[in-house]
């Protein structure tokens, strides 16, 4: 799909409705990336180089591509500020291996 279809498809989609009317192709690649990144997160299987080759072939991104790991990034950061609250609330109720 060209560039140009692609910002038409997006246009006709948030015309849809007005629930979608600040939708942009920006929003929609990252909201996407983040429900496939916690998609993942629940298949423990698949390994972080694997993650992103599926990634970068859903997205239509040349294989090798270090575009996912920009789209992963909120992800992350969800990830480390959850464990290192649970890594708190370990060591409060002194339940921290030392």
């Amino acid at each position: 799909i060209s560039f140009s279809s692609y910002h038409k498809v997006v246009s006709v989609v948030r015309q849809s409705s007005s629930l979608l009317g600040g939708l942009t192709g920006h929003k929609l690649r990252h909201t996407w990336n983040y429900e496939f990144s916690k998609a993942i997160d629940k298949n423990q299987d698949i390994s972080d180089e694997k993650e992103q080759q599926i990634r970068s072939y859903l997205m239509g991104w040349r294989p090798g591509s270090e575009t996912s790991i920009i789209y992963n990034r909120r992800h992350i950061f969800e990830l480390s500020k959850k464990t290192a609250l649970e890594q708190q609330e370990q060591l409060f109720k002194g339940e921290f291996d030392e």
